[in-house]
């Protein structure tokens, strides 16, 4: 027979009232097909309010998910990594795994019933010792459970042998409220899809549960800080490390340049996030949004934004922007938005609004028109930076 292996939810300090070495059933669960139930049936005219709503029931739901369980089950601790989306508990060594089991299954039809099946629950569960050493023969509970819940995704009971409507449960229906529909942009907009380079690797050389727990918490802040007080810009959708906006073509460029730049300047104040000081980077994917394509699903320009994302992290060292098409450096990018905000009323004063609103999307034309314009005192590093980009061809 073999060994049961020590499986630990490592701490750097064990919580106070929890004795070292204390055995508990710990449990990992998950919401798959968050995106498909945000953007749902939302077209561009959709508002950004009506999908903040959907975002923020993701949040309602995953608390919802905590608290059935606590009702359910008895628990150590209930308050371990609980995000949008996911969530981490210590059940009692003396719950059966039975029970465990039961509960889960109840909670994952109730979510399945309520939410007409996007998104889905899946768990794990294992035993596992808190701890603050782990010893060479361990291995990390968390990580563990996370590797099953994602196979337990190809694994799951038959939801569709199940009468839904027994299981829905009011507080976890999401009820879209009624508004007016709103109008389709009577110009361009910008779709912006964000991604923090290198973060997995950054988590994943965490062991401590608590160590990781106080750098989501300072990362989150960070981007909390970063995208308020932002005009002319609005935040879509928001999970982990992934930003989604959507952008007035008259600020997209400025705007993006200054959540760039309090991102950046957040990682390197929080001492909790030190450590990816060095590999900090941001990449992205812009796509215009035109009024002639109002009818198209916002889902489309998601996942327009998405492949402009993954061409830019297939760039050498990430940390870029592609925009419709074209790779533009942060860089390129900060200095194009400066120059805009000091010098874009002078420079394009005989352009009309709806001239303007055709040329943001073009950053090398942006760049060169700039760099041309006798409005613009531009230092000569300012003035490299705008050639090099008007020079670039698109993807």
């Amino acid at each position: 027979m073999h060994a049961s292996p020590d499986r630990c939810l490592l701490f750097r300090t064990v919580p106070q009232g929890v004795k070292k070495n204390r055995r508990v059933k710990l449990i990992y669960a998950e919401l798959s097909g968050i995106q498909r139930f945000i953007f749902r049936s939302a077209d561009v005219g959709t508002s950004a309010e009506e999908i903040g709503r959907r975002s923020a029931h993701i949040e309602r739901v995953t608390e919802l998910c905590v608290r059935f369980l606590a009702d359910q089950l008895k628990f150590e601790l209930t308050s371990l990594n609980v995000s949008s989306g996911k969530l981490l508990l210590a059940a009692s060594r003396f719950e059966s795994d039975k029970r465990i089991e039961a509960a889960l299954k109840e909670l994952q039809r109730i979510v399945y019933g309520s939410l007409h099946g996007t998104p889905e629950l899946y768990y794990a569960f294992t035993n596992a010792r808190i701890t603050d050493e782990l010893k060479p023969d361990s291995e990390n509970a968390m990580e563990t459970l996370q590797r099953a819940a994602a196979r337990n995704r190809y694994h799951c009971t038959n939801l569709l042998c199940i009468d839904p409507e027994r299981y829905v449960r009011g507080d976890f229906v999401f009820r879209a409220e009624p508004e007016a529909r709103q109008p389709a942009e009577t110009k361009t907009a910008m779709a912006i899809k964000l991604d923090l380079d290198n973060l997995g690797a950054f988590f994943g050389s965490m062991q401590e549960i608590d160590v990781k727990d106080a750098a989501s918490a300072a990362l989150n802040e960070t981007l909390k800080n970063a995208l308020s007080g932002s005009t002319g810009i609005r935040q879509i959708f928001a999970g982990g490390d992934d930003l989604f906006l959507v952008a007035s073509t008259d600020a997209w460029i400025p705007e993006l340049g200054r959540i760039y730049r309090r991102i950046r300047q957040g990682v390197e104040q929080r001492e909790e996030l030190r450590p990816y000081r060095g590999v900090f980077g941001i990449s992205g994917g812009v796509c215009p949004i035109r009024n002639r394509l109002a009818s198209i699903p916002l889902l489309y320009y998601y996942e327009e934004s998405e492949t402009a994302l993954e061409q830019a992290k297939a760039e050498r060292g990430k940390n870029i922007l592609v925009v419709d098409g074209v790779p533009v450096t942060w860089d390129e990018l900060l200095t194009l938005g400066d120059a805009l905000k000091q010098y874009g009323d002078a420079a394009f004063r005989f352009m009309t609004d709806a001239d303007r609103a055709e040329l943001m999307p073009n950053v090398r034309k942006t760049a060169e028109l700039l760099g041309k314009s006798k409005a613009c005192r531009l230092t000569q590093e300012q003035r490299k930076h705008l050639e090099t980009l008007a020079g670039k061809t698109r993807r």
